[in-house]
């Protein structure tokens, strides 16, 4: 059973995060966001995933004893498109200008696989995502993406490719390479790189994600 938290914004147009979290309720991410009180927005956590077995876009090898990577993010992410975004936004009366997603890793890599399946997402937040998952580079050079997003933010530790696993160790490489590709097709993206390993501030890297993206869409709308 999936829960979701929702973190109202000052209006019910105000754009709309959609959060996958491994753990907690989203409060945390929501609380490091306010502190830039002029970016009102909608945050929409949602918990209670398998995973392993949701957010894998296919099916791969365990890298560590206890991995299930079922392959199930299809599914998932008509479960999150057809039920839990319209349920949320009937609810709670939300009409967003626009929606987001993100998480944190493999939640991270799960956000930027979405807009090769689906119009619904027009900006990214992928903190420390997990860009070794096997293939997963290749699959973003040969699919095409249902709708180019407005905006990326991507980010990683300086240590995260330290570790002696070789496809984890692989992580930064990959980054890169994604971040590249991003810029190459004209999309406004950036790579932060953090102080430390995978497991430092989740979720304050996330929120520096969000940060981000709605200050980029911001200015994108007062552009326009």
């Amino acid at each position: 059973m999936k829960q979701i938290h929702v973190y109202q914004g000052k209006t019910p147009s105000d754009p709309v995060i959609y959060l996958n979290v491994f753990d907690g309720d989203g409060a945390s991410v929501w609380e490091a966001c306010r502190i830039r009180g002029d970016l009102s927005f909608t945050l929409v956590a949602v918990g209670g995933l398998h995973w392993d077995a949701e957010l894998s876009p296919w099916q791969a090898d365990p890298v560590f004893r206890g991995d299930d990577f079922r392959g199930l993010a299809d599914r998932y992410l008509e479960e999150l498109t057809q039920r839990i975004i319209p349920e949320t936004e009937a609810g709670y009366g939300l009409t967003p200008v626009w929606r987001g997603i993100g998480g944190y890793s493999l939640a991270g890599l799960f956000a930027l696989y979405t807009v090769f399946k689906t119009d619904m997402f027009r900006g990214v937040v992928s903190a420390s995502g997990s860009f070794w998952f096997p293939e997963f580079v290749d699959y973003l050079s040969q699919n095409t993406m249902k709708v180019q997003p407005q905006a990326v933010y991507l980010s990683l530790g300086d240590k995260e490719s330290r570790v002696r696993n070789p496809v984890m160790a692989s992580v930064e490489e990959n980054t890169r390479i994604i971040a590249g590709r991003l810029l190459a097709k004209g999309i406004r993206s950036t790579l932060e790189i953090n102080p430390g390993n995978h497991f430092r501030e989740p979720d304050l890297r996330t929120a520096k994600g969000i940060v981000w993206l709605l200050e980029q869409m911001q200015q994108q709308q007062i552009q326009e």
